[in-house]
C-alpha cells in the first residue's frame, strides 16, 4: 500500500544515521533517563532528545552539547507540550473507561468514537514532538495541527512508523539493556527521520542543495 515502502526506507535511513552517531545517541539516551528521575525535568529531557535527533535527521553534525542546548531552549514550551499531551491522553482513556461502565447501545457507540479518537492521538505521537522542534517558531497548537495533517496525509506511512517504534520500545523495556542504552534515542530518531521524509515528499520544505537526499 501507498507509503509502506517509504516508511521502511525511512526506518533504514534512521538505522544508518543511528549507527554513524552511535556514541552520541547512547549518551543522549542515558541523559534522558537521568533527567527523567527528577520528574520535573522529564518533559524537557524528552524534547531535548528529539531536538538532537532532528538535527541528525537533517544531516547536521551532532554532539552531546546539542542535547543540553535543546534542554535549555525547550525547557518551558517543551514541558508545556509534553504535559498537555499526557493530559490529553489521560482524558481520552478516562472517557473510554467511563462509557465502558454503561451497557446501553448509545454508550457503546460513544465509547467506540472515543477509542477512534484515542487511536488517532496515538498516531500523533509519531510526529508531535518532532514537528514541535522542526518549527521555526515552536508553537504547541501549531505542532498539534501540523502533526494531525501529517497523519492524515500519509496514514499507512505513519502506522508503520508507529508500529516499528512501539516494537522497539516494548522490546527495549523487556530486555532493559536496550532501554538503558539506546531504545529511546532510536525511536526518537526514527520519528524525526520519518517526519523529514514526509516534509520533503510533500514539498513542504525543500532540502538545501548541499544536503544528501539519499543518506
Amino acid at each position: 500500500m501507498l507509503g509502506i515502502r517509504d516508511a521502511f526506507l525511512a526506518v533504514w535511513s534512521a538505522l544508518r544515521i543511528f549507527w554513524e552517531e552511535l556514541f552520541t545517541f547512547v549518551v543522549c539516551n542515558l541523559l534522558l533517563i537521568a533527567l527523567c528521575i527528577p520528574v520535573v525535568t522529564a518533559p524537557a529531557a524528552i524534547v531535548a532528545l528529539y531536538y538532537v535527533c532532528d538535527l541528525a535527521a537533517r544531516d547536521k553534525a551532532i554532539s552531546i552539547r546539542d542535547y543540553f542546548d535543546g534542554f535549555r531552549q525547550y525547557f518551558l514550551r517543551g514541558t508545556a507540550l509534553v504535559l498537555l499531551d499526557v493530559l490529553a491522553g489521560l482524558l481520552l482513556f478516562a472517557n473510554i473507561w467511563f462509557y465502558g461502565q454503561f451497557g446501553a447501545t448509545w454508550a457503546a457507540l460513544v465509547r467506540a468514537i472515543w477509542i477512534g479518537v484515542t487511536l488517532f492521538w496515538a498516531l500523533l505521537q509519531v510526529y508531535l514532538v518532532p514537528m514541535f522542534v522542526v518549527q521555526v517558531e515552536p508553537n504547541i497548537l501549531t505542532a498539534w495541527k501540523n502533526a494531525a495533517f501529517m497523519v492524515l496525509a500519509g496514514p499507512f506511512f505513519c502506522i508503520i512508523i508507529g508500529i516499528v517504534n512501539l516494537t522497539v520500545i516494548v522490546l527495549s523495556l523487556i530486555l532493559m539493556v536496550p532501554a538503558m542504552t539506546f531504545g529511546f534515542s532510536l525511536t526518537a530518531l526514527i520519528s524525526c527521520v520519518a517526519l523529514n521524509n514526509r516534509l520533503d515528499a510533500l514539498g513542504i520544505r525543500k532540502r538545501p542543495a548541499d544536503e544528501n537526499p539519499h543518506r
